[in-house]
């Protein structure tokens, strides 16, 4: 860190010479930062008191009783919401400074809470009926005013993972290891949608100036559910995947035109490896269709991995370079 400016204040006589070496002494071993350390461990904080309340309700239900429970978390939401409601900042398009640490937190566990108590509500007393989407489609609604009322990133994540909810793109302890709530052709063209919805919002709140700051959180959840979903539709509509990696080459070739535009490193890791993977799938499927003997077919995709991933990793140091030298850096 350079310290010249505290070197002209002291020749000028504005700075004295013990003021001076404590500035230098500061500067020569810096200030380490915990922000970063103790969000995590916050957050942390949040998710487990929300999945600890969620473990009790289920281990507990049948002597604690179906109210006290509702009650208790209806109570600690309320909580959450009056004392942001009370500490936030006078509302703004633009982006708003929270007020203390505690409201980042409470808003983040009032916003869980709330999806848990609809939920809970809906299961238990079927207060919709057997319209399930409303269950995820009220809290959505909801945690989007929270998000843009309170200007909270966090709370728009999960406003955006409500959203996939309602659309039907979920993923649980049964469908993990393959993704395989998306084996339908409906979830996956809803899926596909969302991500290219989700990028569309990118360019509104940017073009907008409403909430711009959010714009980044859009495009990068819109950018992984477009391309997540463009890739098992390669999986599922095989051998009539060509169109559809068509789709995943075109937005691959936007993340890369983008990568150039922002002198972005990560939307051009992106865009390549998700590329990656769908031409990788392709060329084995090819391999596998050519007849020879297993053994054959193992050593040949073998060799291939070895050589593309060479390949990979040169492609990236080289465009690496690139976007450094375009940027001037």
């Amino acid at each position: 860190m350079q310290t010249g400016l505290f070197d002209q204040l002291h020749k000028q006589g504005l700075l004295s010479d013990e003021s001076l070496k404590n500035t230098q002494k500061l500067f020569a071993k810096p200030v380490v930062s915990l922000y970063r350390d103790l969000n995590v461990l916050l957050y942390s904080g949040v998710l487990l008191l929300s999945s600890g309340l969620g473990i009790l309700v289920y281990k507990n239900i049948d002597s604690i009783g179906h109210i006290a429970i509702l009650s208790c978390i209806a109570a600690i939401c309320l909580f959450c919401y009056a004392y942001c409601y009370r500490k936030m900042s006078p509302f703004s398009w633009g982006e708003v400074n929270s007020p203390d640490v505690l409201f980042d937190y409470l808003l983040v566990l009032g916003g869980l809470l709330l999806v848990l108590f609809i939920g809970y509500l809906q299961y238990q007393y079927r207060v919709f009926g057997e319209r399930w989407n409303l269950a995820a489609f009220i809290p959505m609604v909801l945690l989007f005013i929270t998000a843009y009322y309170f200007d909270h990133r966090g709370v728009l994540a999960l406003a955006i993972t409500n959203l996939a909810a309602w659309l039907g793109i979920t993923i649980n302890r049964f469908t993990w290891p393959f993704l395989g709530n998306l084996n339908e052709h409906e979830t996956i063209y809803a899926a596909i949608l969302l991500g290219i919805f989700l990028i569309c919002m990118f360019y509104f709140s940017a073009l907008s100036g409403r909430k711009a700051h959010f714009k980044n959180l859009y495009h990068q959840f819109g950018t992984h559910i477009f391309f997540i979903s463009i890739t098992i539709a390669i999986f599922e509509f095989d051998p009539r995947y060509w169109p559809w990696f068509m789709l995943l080459v075109i937005g691959g070739a936007y993340h890369i035109f983008k990568a150039f535009k922002e002198t972005s490193f990560y939307y051009l890791v992106v865009g390549i490896l998700y590329m990656y993977f769908g031409f990788s799938y392709i060329v084995l499927d090819l391999i596998e269709q050519t007849g020879i003997e297993a053994k054959a077919i193992a050593q040949i995709q073998m060799l291939y991995f070895i050589i593309s991933a060479a390949i990979l990793a040169f492609l990236l140091v080289r465009l690496n370079n690139k976007l450094k030298k375009d940027a001037g850096l």
